[in-house]
């Protein structure tokens, strides 16, 4: 399995029970932060994991023979901790909007829910945030891309623009948050959109 699958598949497994966790019927706020802090756990020790992987790269030579494989175990490590990271951050979207509703489909939620049995309230307060934050990580994805594939029909079709663009790829990449620099990347051709990070 590729290093870039296999982060895929660590990122949706955690997302999948995430989602479980919250969607089951004894799930409310309290399960979801303790899960949440489970999960900081795992991603405490994929950092540690990295971190000795990125050292122990450092330290060798250019020229020693097992320094590709290092950097590759490191890299593998890093994008492991940073699949981890971005499920988190989707994690802590869904407690901040199941705790203070900001969409009107949250709201409506969080108002009716006084009227609905105990058990019912934090399942549904949760799904109903958990549909907020997928949405607009979907939102966000989209504009993304569509400003990525934007940019590559301008490059296209535009000389001077693709010329002005590749001098000046590097500083603008340089300056811009993880998922700006995959755009950039995108549109440059040296990496593919399929996983932006969102």
């Amino acid at each position: 399995m590729t290093g870039g699958v296999f982060v895929r598949w660590i990122a949706a497994g955690v997302i999948v029970v995430a989602m479980g966790t919250l969607a089951s019927g004894c799930a409310d706020l309290e399960s979801a932060r303790a899960f949440r802090a489970d999960a900081a756990h795992l991603h405490q020790a994929l950092e540690a994991d990295a971190s000795r992987w990125e050292s122990e790269a450092s330290g060798l030579p250019p020229e020693d023979p097992a320094l590709p494989s290092v950097q590759s175990r490191a890299a593998a490590a890093r994008a492991r901790e940073q699949a981890l990271a971005a499920a988190l951050a989707r994690i802590d979207e869904v407690i901040a909007e199941a705790e203070n509703p900001t969409d009107p489909i949250s709201q409506t939620v969080d108002a009716a829910s006084p009227l609905l049995p105990v058990s019912v309230r934090g399942p549904l307060l949760l799904g109903a945030a958990a549909l907020v934050a997928g949405v607009r990580a979907w939102r966000l994805k989209s504009g993304l891309a569509s400003v990525a594939r934007g940019l590559a029909t301008a490059m296209r079709e535009d000389e001077e623009f693709r010329a002005c663009f590749a001098r000046h790829a590097n500083t603008f990449r340089s300056t811009q948050t993880p998922t700006a620099k995959r755009i950039v990347d995108e549109v440059t051709g040296s990496k593919r959109l399929v996983a932006l990070p969102v």
